[in-house]
């Protein structure tokens, strides 16, 4: 009648733009983005890779060195990576780390957060492994981020136990409680090395990034009788890169450490796009440089799951 030929949009397309028109919602109603400067060393640092002020620009970087801060307590650390994932500003839109991370900087009493999360629509946040799994390295003043972690104090064994808390953070009306709670156990430095490697071998897990998800295997990862070590990242490749989707959650984490010999045991589990499933996941770690690397892998199935990995 009016001239106008009908479109049919698939459903999917139609999914993912409405996704994309709702995450835009702060921007389009005129939200400015964060100062490219900060007066806090640790966020300045960040901002340098983050906007390739003085060093190569790397938001994945940065990303890390914010989420390192706000593990801390800093809410603007909270705010601007909230924002990244928020805008995709050079790290992988995720509306779900977006909520949890403005939600907790609007609870340490973030402004700009709080006003930012006003615009947004409701959803389910979670945040980052980086911040629910374990306290990640201290990161210099100076902004060194590629320096030397934490040497181990102790040359005797180390045990430690440690669970996630809750996705969900404390809504803004708690922040007032918050300076009375009591501040938590310090852990081992050595401990928390091993956890932070964990928790970043399941985010580039989680997020399909191969690259950095095999460059958390030793030289000498132990593979099966006859396998090769390229034949094994082939397989590898292949099986993460065919998924729409991954996602990876680890829950009851425990580390034993005998000098640069670590294992870790946990509940992981996994789900993606093609299947799901729970295991109880043995990590065997060895420390032949800065970094502690996966050696040894073995998982026991916990119940009857699709097989998806």
């Amino acid at each position: 009648m009016w001239g106008y030929e009908a479109v049919s949009i698939p459903r999917q397309t139609l999914s993912m733009l409405l996704s994309w028109a709702l995450l835009a919602l702060p921007a389009l109603a005129g939200e400015s983005a964060p100062p490219p400067q900060s007066d806090d060393p640790a966020i300045a640092a960040a901002l340098r890779y983050q906007h390739g002020d003085g060093a190569a620009r790397n938001p994945g970087r940065a990303a890390e060195m914010l989420c390192a801060a706000a593990h801390g307590g800093n809410a603007d650390a909270a705010y601007r990576l909230g924002w990244m994932y928020a805008h995709g500003d050079g790290i992988a839109r995720d509306a779900g780390h977006a909520v949890a991370l403005l939600q907790h900087a609007a609870a340490l009493g973030h402004r700009a957060a709080l006003q930012m999360l006003e615009g947004m629509p409701g959803r389910e946040g979670r945040l980052p492994l980086c911040l629910t799994l374990a306290p990640p390295p201290v990161i210099a003043a100076a902004g060194d981020a590629d320096s030397e972690p934490p040497a181990q104090e102790k040359p005797e064994a180390i045990r430690t136990t440690r669970t996630a808390p809750a996705a969900n953070p404390r809504p803004a009306s708690a922040a007032a409680s918050a300076a009375t709670a009591p501040a938590p156990a310090v852990a081992s430095p050595v401990s928390d090395q091993i956890a932070f490697a964990i928790a970043h071998w399941a985010d580039a897990w989680s997020r399909r990034d191969v690259d950095r998800y095999l460059a958390a295997y030793a030289p000498d990862f132990q593979l099966r009788p006859g396998e090769s070590r390229q034949q094994w990242e082939r397989q590898r490749r292949v099986r993460i890169t065919q998924k729409t989707w991954i996602e990876i959650r680890i829950r009851d984490l425990a580390i034993d450490v005998e000098g640069s010999l670590a294992r870790a045991r946990f509940v992981q589990s996994y789900r993606s796009s093609t299947g799901h499933e729970s295991a109880m996941k043995t990590l065997t770690l060895v420390k032949p440089g800065k970094h502690w690397l996966i050696r040894q892998e073995q998982s026991e199935a916990l119940r009857p799951a699709t097989r998806a990995r």
